[in-house]
């Protein structure tokens, strides 16, 4: 994911890493320096492994605020919105 983020044209030249780039490396970096005895960690009476689900939401939290970040950078909704109103107004304007 990191390789395709740093693909995509560079919205401020003065960052390094943009906030899509930061949140992929910070989720890859936990996930990278996890102690993976503390994650296989179980209580006996249930499979709940309490420090992996943990790391997984952290790390899902991060993905997601990818899409964000990404959206927020590359498309802007409203100015779609306010070009397809004012074509919708230019064609009632021509008609008879």
């Amino acid at each position: 994911m990191a390789v395709c983020l740093a693909q995509l044209p560079k919205i401020d030249s003065s960052d390094r890493l943009n906030e899509a780039q930061k949140a992929v490396l910070e989720a890859s970096t936990k996930i990278k320096l996890a102690d993976i005895s503390q994650l296989a960690i179980s209580k006996s009476t249930i499979s709940f492994r309490r420090n992996l689900d943990r790391l997984l939401s952290e790390v899902a939290k991060h993905i997601s605020s990818v899409t964000i970040h990404l959206t927020n950078a590359y498309f802007a909704h409203t100015v779609i919105q306010n070009v397809l109103v004012e074509s919708v107004e230019n064609n009632d304007a021509h008609e008879i």
